[in-house]
């Protein structure tokens, strides 16, 4: 999985992958999604030789490497997002916000009541 990169076509607005060949060097593909097919797709980087396993139509570890990367990408993205929001959870004026706003929630509920 060490030999997956993630990269963008800011032109079409997606991710892929370039896989590293671990049978021939210096050989890459690109995992791309086919919107076409609704599949995962191995196309040769540049101009080089197409991948064997995909031309017969077979799984290969190819496909599984890029959806382990964006798998390991999602989570790391997740953790990121979870840690901005402790640390501002964590600050005395979110902390003070957020009293005020039970404060308000409270004190509506028990006029309700009356």
């Amino acid at each position: 999985m060490g030999k997956a990169t993630r990269q963008v076509d800011t032109e079409a607005h997606t991710a892929y992958y370039l896989i590293a060949s671990a049978t021939t060097p210096g050989v890459s593909y690109e995992v791309r999604f086919n919107r076409q097919y609704h599949c995962l797709q191995c196309l040769p980087q540049l101009d080089g030789p197409p991948c064997q396993a995909s031309a017969q139509g077979l799984t290969y570890w190819h496909k599984r490497s890029a959806l382990c990367r964006e798998a390991e990408y999602a989570i790391l993205k997740l953790a990121a997002k979870q840690a901005e929001q402790f640390e501002v959870e964590a600050t005395p004026e979110y902390q003070q916000e957020q009293l005020e706003f039970t404060l308000e929630v409270a004190s509506r509920r028990l006029h309700q009541a009356a």
